[in-house]
Order: structure tokens, then C-alpha cells, then sequence
């Protein structure tokens, strides 16, 4: 079944419905479903319907009204049948939210807005150590790519996307342990520049040191760390290197590793 982004049906909604949607002096009105916009409910149904349910996420008080202007809408389109449409325009609504008679198409617009197009699926890492939760939600979602990508059998994109998120979890830790900290590591090991400009192999390295990443954790970076460069294809080819599911297993092993590490070491935040 093909996969519909909140934002897209928002965009569909304006575009189809836009006086209807905003205009506040229809807030209370109720669409009517005609030939002349069959078509576009029709749409608008499916379109809802293709929504991932873990992407409706919304404020508890649309909740009901998401529910309600949804099953309204579908049982208009049941009475939609060529002979009421002969004779009669389908009404839709309003219904009512918070006390007040509201039409479908407000109230759905409204959830839809406060949903997110993208949220990673259930199994992946919560990383609730990170405080900021922007940041946090990033990386899941680049985790959650990983996985798509190993579902795709794109081992390329598997293996460097898996080694930039053990990159940026262990520059979120090295910056976590504070300047006075990396600082005389750095400098012992002769590694220039602030954390931003390291690669992988720098970013192992001090994190090591700094007791951030255990022995094993820091071999399976060590496995995984040539082929994170692999990026651009003529480097690739200089090197003779090649990814494949091999390679993506083990940065996604690599990946798995420094998430426990850090889980254990930090605290969490909600």
C-alpha cells in the first residue's frame, strides 16, 4: 500500500479545500459532496486512510474529531451513490469538537498539521541519554534509515549511514565529558581542530581514552571505520573496496556497540 505523508494531505486539503479549511466564516458549515467534488473527497479519503498510524500523532482533544470526520466522511461516499447524487448533494458534517460544531475538513487539517512526517519504527534505540530531544529524534530516524536500507539490500547506503550515526553519537559524547576533559587527549594524541572536524578514527580514539567506548566496542569501530569513507564513488575505486552486507553488519554491530555504551555510561532524560 502506498505510504502518504501528513504534509502531503495538508497540501492536497488547501489546495482542493482551502476556502473550507481556513475560512473562519465556514468553521460551522458543512461540505456537501456533489459531481462536481467527488473526485477530490474520494481522493482525500484514500489519501487518509495511506497515513502510517504511528504518523497520527496529535492533541488529545483532535483525537475524537480525527475519528469522528473520518467515519463521517466515509459515510457520506457510502451514500454517494449516483442515484442521491441525481437528486441531492451529500451532506458532511459538521461535527463536534470541544462543544462547538465544527466542519470535517477544519478539524482534520488541524490534526494533520501537528503531525510528523517522519517518525522512526518501533524497535529502534531510544537514546533517551541525549537531553535535546531535536537531536535525539534525528538520530533515531537515521537509525531507523539504516534499517531500511538493509531492507532495500543497499549495503552502501547501510554502511555509511550506520558509521555517520556512530560519528555523531561519539561526538555527542565526547562534547558531553566538556572541553577540559578532551582537550589534553587531544593533544597528546596529536589530533588538531575541534570535535567537529575529526573523523571516525579520531572521534574513536579519544572517546576511548576517555572510557566513553569499552575495549570491544572500540574493535568493532576499528572493523567498521574504512568503509564509513566510502562515500564518494572514486574513492571507492582507489581503494578497491567494496560494501556489502558483510561490511553494513558490521557498522551496524558497531552502531549497536557504542549505543549500549553510551546507555550504560549517561543517564536518561524524558
Amino acid at each position: 500500500m502506498m505510504t502518504v505523508r501528513p504534509s502531503e494531505v495538508v497540501r492536497v486539503i488547501d489546495a482542493n479545500f482551502g476556502d473550507f479549511a481556513t475560512d473562519r466564516t465556514q468553521s460551522a458549515s458543512s461540505l456537501k459532496i456533489g459531481y462536481h467534488n467527488l473526485p477530490e473527497v474520494i481522493g482525500l479519503s484514500r489519501l487518509l486512510n495511506a497515513i502510517p498510524a504511528r504518523l497520527l500523532v496529535f492533541d488529545a482533544s483532535l483525537r475524537i474529531g480525527w475519528i469522528v470526520s473520518t467515519a463521517a466522511i466515509e459515510q457520506a461516499l457510502l451514500a454517494a451513490t449516483p442515484e442521491n447524487l441525481s437528486v441531492r448533494s451529500i451532506p458532511v458534517g459538521p461535527v463536534r469538537l470541544g462543544g462547538v460544531m465544527t466542519n470535517v475538513i477544519r478539524i482534520l487539517r488541524a490534526a494533520l498539521v501537528q503531525c510528523p512526517d517522519e517518525l522512526p519504527r518501533a524497535g529502534v534505540a531510544s537514546l533517551m541519554f541525549i537531553r535535546d530531544q531535536h537531536e535525539r529524534a534525528d538520530l533515531r530516524l537515521d537509525m531507523d534509515r539504516v534499517r531500511e536500507a538493509f531492507v532495500r539490500e543497499d549495503w552502501k547506503s547501510a554502511t555509511v549511514l550506520a558509521g555517520a550515526v556512530v560519528e555523531a553519537l561519539l561526538l555527542w559524547a565526547i562534547e558531553e565529558e566538556g572541553t577540559a576533559k578532551w582537550t589534553p587527549i587531544a593533544t597528546t594524541q596529536r589530533i588538531a581542530g575541534s570535535p567537529e572536524l575529526w573523523d571516525l578514527a579520531k572521534f574513536t580514539d579519544v572517546a576511548f581514552a576517555l572510557g566513553i567506548i569499552g575495549t570491544e566496542t572500540k574493535k568493532q569501530i576499528d572493523l567498521a571505520r574504512n568503509f564509513r569513507n566510502l562515500i564518494h564513488p572514486g574513492r571507492q575505486q582507489r581503494l578497491g573496496m567494496e560494501c556489502d552486507r558483510a561490511t553494513a553488519l558490521s557498522a551496524e554491530a558497531a552502531l549497536e556497540h557504542v549505543v549500549r555504551d553510551l546507555t550504560s555510561k549517561y543517564p536518561t532524560h524524558t
